[in-house]
């Protein structure tokens, strides 16, 4: 979609394993569009233990709020690396908003890093959060109680210029970190803090997300559609900053 920046979880896609244990959907929520993606929810098909495993969990920029019915947990994180062999427990029931890039630091005021690569307690951002009431009402209509809690925490919030960021780059996204720097209008030590602030990434981390979303699309026309010059600088890139290429992501999953 043009101007949207939508990531795709690639196993949700092309695991047979993953497929087979959980169901999984996505939902766009109109109202919230400035600040989440979309609204997901994973859960298992059986209430026979199983574990599914080589689930690989591919770095996107988003820091998304999650509910973890077993555990009876909520609260944010991000991961800046790609995860791989993640394993899957079931039975288990999950669900989450996949919040756009820039939107934990507009919708709570702290700073991405606090929720990227770590968890933080949904109870140690909003107050006025009751866990203890969000769990007792039972599973069946925890959607629309999820929905209410981001609805709250969006509740005269405007999206800014980092949370549209994304959705930019995905229709302009510069050849190299020096373009996005002049682009954004910063030096590169500003811009550096900036992205870690609102992003809790690197300028140059971030530029291989929006290229690995725009390759998976298209792994094997990758290369032109993310700008780079040479097959060697391509995978040299995806690995250091994201851990592996879209080629081999896809071919775990053959």
């Amino acid at each position: 979609m043009k101007g949207v920046y939508y990531p795709t979880q690639i196993p949700f896609v092309l695991s047979k394993e993953f497929s087979e244990a959980i169901t999984y959907t996505e939902e766009v929520v109109e109202n919230l569009r400035d600040f989440v993606i979309c609204v997901w929810e994973m859960t298992s098909r059986t209430t026979e233990p199983r574990t599914v495993t080589n689930h690989v969990i591919v770095a996107d920029g988003c820091i998304d709020l999650v509910v973890d019915f077993g555990s009876k947990d909520i609260g944010f994180a991000g991961m800046s690396k790609t995860v791989f062999d993640d394993k899957i427990t079931t039975p288990a029931h999950w669900m989450g908003a996949r919040m756009k890039p820039g939107a934990f630091q507009a919708l709570t005021g702290l700073d991405a890093n606090m929720a990227m690569d770590e968890f933080l307690p949904l109870t140690k951002v909003a107050k006025w959060f009751k866990k203890k009431s969000f769990f007792e009402q039972g599973e069946k209509p925890a959607k629309e109680r999820f929905i209410e809690v981001l609805s709250n925490l969006a509740k005269d919030k405007s999206p800014n210029s980092y949370t549209r960021l994304f959705d930019k780059l995905t229709d302009t996204l510069p050849d190299t970190a020096e373009e996005l720097y002049a682009m954004m209008g910063y030096s590169p030590k500003q811009t550096q803090r900036l992205f870690n602030k609102h992003f809790g990434l690197t300028p140059q981390m971030a530029l291989s997300i929006l290229r690995f979303q725009k390759a998976l699309s298209d792994p094997s026309r990758a290369m032109e559609k993310t700008n780079y010059y040479d097959q060697a600088h391509f995978a040299k890139d995806f690995k250091k900053h994201l851990g592996i290429t879209p080629s081999e992501l896809v071919k775990l999953y053959k």
